[in-house]
């Protein structure tokens, strides 16, 4: 893995096997903290700390929609369970929910005290 000038490594792979990369996922310009498949198995979401979240088309590995918004780092990412949305959690204490063919944010939820760690449907 690529090791970024504060000697963190930075995962941008998708590994099928210990043995071989069947596809790289290349885009973000920071540390990924937190990927999810979406519930199709057709889109991969990634927070990272360049502060957005992408979508990446699973075959054919291009990234289809940044979404931008947060003001700091995004620590996880989370499809809905229909895959329709897609929330994010950020250091800047706030979790953001978007729409997951638009990319457009729907909703900004704030009151955190601190940073948001992840977030999870129910």
């Amino acid at each position: 893995m690529p090791e970024n000038s504060t000697g963190c490594y930075r995962p941008r792979k998708i590994i099928t096997s210990f043995e071989a990369e069947e596809q790289r996922l290349d885009g973000h310009g920071g540390m990924v903290y937190s990927v999810c498949w979406s519930p199709d198995g057709t889109r991969l979401a990634s927070a990272a700390g360049d502060k957005t979240v992408r979508i990446w088309n699973v075959k054919t590995g291009q990234e289809e929609q940044c979404l931008k918004g947060h003001a700091n780092w995004v620590s996880s990412v989370n499809w809905s369970p229909d895959g329709t949305r897609l929330a994010s959690a950020s250091y800047d204490h706030t979790v953001r929910i978007w729409n997951g063919s638009t990319g457009q944010e729907e909703q900004r939820l704030d009151g955190h005290g601190g940073m948001v760690y992840s977030v999870c449907w129910s």
